[in-house]
């Protein structure tokens, strides 16, 4: 039976690589994610397929929680897949009619989150297994990663560690029977990017998109992407003048309504400004 662990199984995209894989059958999932009780819900829906399932509540930004689940999950055998598919995303934001940067902590969050914890967690998964089996690591990176972003520049600098260090990964390995895969996707339709206001070219349902990235793992790809019209365009961008960049990007041009948690960390800084001044 083979072994899949998928890391953001929350998420729009990670609940249906694992409803797919457990559809599939033959499988053990593995489910990490933070919020439990969505992670409970997604454990019933793939069990009721006939997956036997193990759930992890994991924040990735807790070192020592997450590998201390991957050497739970390695000491049952190494797995066939390791998807790293959780990410959080925060954006410019409009005060006095400028925009400013994402505030110090937001862009902390979305470095620790999407880029070093799943990098952290990828080099320790691959120097316990030493290549003893089979398995590919997936990274799951953005088209934001090809180009910065001006409405959040965090966002695709973190996407942008990522993807080089899969594509760093997948050569130095090669051979070694650990195999890197990078997926860049577009806008996927998803709790996270419904809170994305702007245009969102081309956007698929996270099922379709769930599709893509189980056949392109399949067919052993080093990068899987979508939608190929825009993947293209946006790295044509880079052999443009600056001027002309800027002319093309600004019609995508997007910010982030906040999410719990940072709607959370607002509310707490504000009660302790209240208690300061009191």
């Amino acid at each position: 039976m083979s072994g899949i662990v998928i890391f953001g199984a929350t998420g729009g995209i990670g609940s249906e690589l694992a409803m797919q894989y457990a559809q599939k059958g033959g499988v053990e999932l593995y489910l990490s994610g933070r919020n439990g009780t969505v992670l409970r819900e997604l454990r019933k829906k793939c069990e009721i397929r006939g997956t036997h399932v193990k759930t992890f509540s994991v924040d990735l930004r807790d070192r020592e929680s997450l590998f201390a689940a991957i050497d739970q999950i390695l000491q049952r055998g190494t797995p066939e897949i390791v998807i790293f598919c959780a990410g959080v995303s925060s954006s410019v934001s409009l005060k006095n009619g400028t925009f400013v940067p994402e505030a110090q902590w937001e862009l902390e969050r979305e470095l620790q989150v999407n880029a070093f914890s799943q990098i952290a967690a990828s080099n320790y998964l691959a120097l316990r297994t030493k290549g003893s089996q089979k398995m590919t690591i997936v990274l799951v990176s953005s088209l934001a990663s090809l180009t910065g972003l001006s409405g959040s520049p965090g966002y695709s600098a973190s996407k942008a560690a990522v993807r080089v260090y899969g594509q760093a990964m997948r050569k130095l390995l090669k051979g070694s029977g650990i195999s890197f895969t990078v997926v860049v996707p577009g806008f996927v339709d998803s709790p996270m990017s419904r809170r994305y206001v702007g245009k969102k070219p081309f956007a698929i349902s996270a099922q379709k998109a769930a599709q893509k990235i189980i056949s392109g793992i399949e067919k052993n790809k080093a990068e899987i992407y979508f939608p190929s019209l825009l993947y293209w365009g946006i790295r044509l961008l880079d052999l443009l003048p600056e001027t002309m960049q800027s002319y093309f990007l600004k019609n995508y041009f997007f910010t982030v309504v906040p999410d719990n948690e940072v709607i959370q960390q607002e509310v707490t800084w504000k009660l302790r400004q209240t208690e300061e001044r009191i």
